[in-house]
């Protein structure tokens, strides 16, 4: 009984239409939420890259003011507190050695 009741509901205008819409909405959200990761990814490693190289122009005119110690001295400053776990500095020389 059942399975006749199927059978003439595979046929039906209803159920195709209704597959068709349920395939097309699958496929769009697939493709809205693939297009909103790509460009939240893309902003988010835009501005990561913007902070490192500000950091990095910082650290640079530390190093040229005030040496090598006023350098560590501020990135000591920044590694302390709330942000310790989230930062990560390391120094090398001009010829590749670590400092």
């Amino acid at each position: 009984m059942f399975l006749k009741a199927l059978r003439s509901l595979r046929h039906t205008l209803a159920l195709r239409l209704t597959l068709w819409y349920a395939g097309i909405f699958a496929a769009s959200s697939t493709l809205a939420f693939a297009l909103a990761y790509v460009l939240i990814a893309s902003v988010v490693r835009e501005r990561t890259d913007e902070d490192l190289r500000e950091d990095i122009g910082e650290y640079a005119a530390y190093l040229r003011s005030g040496g090598l110690d006023r350098a560590t001295a501020e990135m000591r400053v920044d590694t302390e507190g709330d942000e310790a776990r989230q930062t990560f500095f390391r120094l090398w020389t001009a010829d590749g050695k670590q400092l």
